[in-house]
């Protein structure tokens, strides 16, 4: 088994598993390398959809404390 070069991206995504065959793919790769499986792409979108969500929920808890106490 030959090493191959891990896209420049590959420190951004955590390992993943292959849900074709099973293998444990290194971070980054768009396909798996045994059975050419195409990993669907990450959107960074989530994360700023998530800390938006956050913010939505905390500042009016905030406020309701805020009048109650």
């Amino acid at each position: 088994m030959r090493l191959v070069d891990l896209p420049d991206n590959a420190d951004q995504f955590p390992a993943q598993e292959c849900p074709s065959c099973g293998l444990d793919v290194e971070a980054g790769h768009e396909t798996c390398p045994w059975c050419q499986y195409e990993f669907p792409p990450h959107k960074r979108s989530t994360r700023w959809m998530t800390f938006l969500f956050a913010c939505l929920l905390i500042l009016p808890l905030m406020w309701i404390l805020d009048r109650i106490f």
